[in-house]
């Protein structure tokens, strides 16, 4: 398909007639199918979400930033309204780079174990992304240095003005947790969970509770039934930093 015609051609009988536009993007090297629990849970809820296709997330190229512009654009030109985006881990740097190009065609910004904080300099330090970058580069994609370097570092930049939902999970070996959480402002929020940065994409907890935010308000107390879904404190929270064992493990066996 060619470059100029990426589109999400979604269903109208659920987009047009449902609440609660969702735009879900897979992180690094996922394939949209790995985000289908999340949308069939939301979709369960009578929500309007949608994966953000078939294909791989190859991570910061021209091509994935003419897609999500396209994405949205689309998406927010069938329902009308502002959505709301999902991204988990480096999904989540692509749903704040959208907030920053088109904050009137975006809601809030949901972000799953996705490093918020980070510089540029703190990737190969506090993440595994500078070894897994590496990898993708070896296997062929083509990975841009100056579209991540525009991506991350979300903290040194104006505030959005959207709101940030963080879902932090507190025992993420592949991030540095605190790296995930969203800045400190009257519109964000974090929750914490007790989960690895893998099981982040289709935890329950999280899920009901995006769906539970959707419906009565982002700024809604979580009900008891939902906290108790693996849902801890913020003291809970590990902060982990890859050793180089994690590092060669992330380049034979990428995690996000």
């Amino acid at each position: 398909k060619a470059v100029h015609d990426v589109g999400l051609h979604p269903h109208p009988k659920r987009t047009k007639h449902l609440p609660d536009p969702t735009l879900i993007i897979p992180g690094i090297t996922h394939k949209g199918k790995d985000m289908i629990p999340m949308r069939d849970f939301l979709q369960s809820k009578d929500k309007a979400a949608h994966i953000w296709g078939p294909d791989r997330n190859n991570g910061p190229t021209r091509f994935a930033v003419h897609k999500l512009n396209n994405l949205l654009n689309n998406f927010h030109d069938e329902v009308g309204e502002p959505v709301y985006i999902i991204g988990y881990s480096f999904g989540g740097l692509m749903g704040l780079f959208l907030g920053r190009m088109h904050p009137g065609k975006v809601k809030a910004i949901i972000i799953l174990a996705s490093p918020d904080l980070l510089g540029y300099e703190d990737i190969a330090s506090k993440t595994v992304f500078g070894s897994l970058f590496k990898y993708i580069d070896h296997a062929g994609f083509l990975f841009n240095q100056k579209i991540l370097r525009n991506w991350v570092g979300e903290h040194k930049r104006p505030p959005l003005g959207i709101p940030i939902i963080s879902f932090i999970a507190c025992n993420d070996k592949t991030v540095s947790a605190p790296s995930c959480e969203a800045p400190e402002n009257s519109l964000n929020r974090n929750f914490y969970v007790a989960c690895d940065h893998t099981q982040m994409k289709d935890h329950p907890g999280v899920m009901a509770a995006i769906a539970y935010l959707q419906e009565n308000g982002l700024y809604a107390d979580l009900p008891d039934e939902i906290l108790a879904m693996g849902f801890v404190g913020r003291e809970k929270m590990i902060d982990h930093f890859p050793t180089i064992q994690d590092l060669q493990n992330t380049i034979e066996h990428p995690p996000l």
